[in-house]
């Protein structure tokens, strides 16, 4: 993602804004961290932000609080600050059609999202 040109020349593409300390959401954390793959044992489908180099850090976490329920400003950091990291970032886990909603709401603001089923019980 590309740095915000409102942020300070001084802070690394990996820092937090100034004054957010962002809590690490444990039903967000990245498959790099442990999360399993694929669908939760109750049929949910995860949602996966993926970095990109052609949208503003302050542009993804505009779109992660508008499109995803009971995102706030830190957890939206945290998420953006994962996928930026990490490559990508687990940012929700719902039943199949709410996560499409979610994938799609996201790709509306032109990010790139993708929804990992794998392992899926039907």
């Amino acid at each position: 993602m590309i740095r915000s040109i409102d942020r300070p020349a001084s802070q690394t593409a990996t820092e937090a804004p100034p004054g957010l300390e962002c809590p690490v959401i444990p039903d967000r954390i990245p498959a790099s961290l442990g999360r399993p793959q694929g669908a939760d044992s109750a049929g949910h489908w995860h949602v996966v932000l993926w970095n990109d180099d052609h949208n503003t850090m302050d542009h993804v976490i505009t779109a992660l609080i508008k499109v995803l329920d009971g995102v706030d400003l830190q957890a939206a950091v945290q998420l953006m600050m994962t996928a930026h990291s990490q490559g990508s970032a687990y940012v929700a886990t719902a039943p199949r059609e709410q996560a499409e909603l979610y994938r799609e709401g996201l790709e509306r603001f032109g990010l790139t999202a993708t929804l990992d089923g794998s392992g899926v019980r039907g």
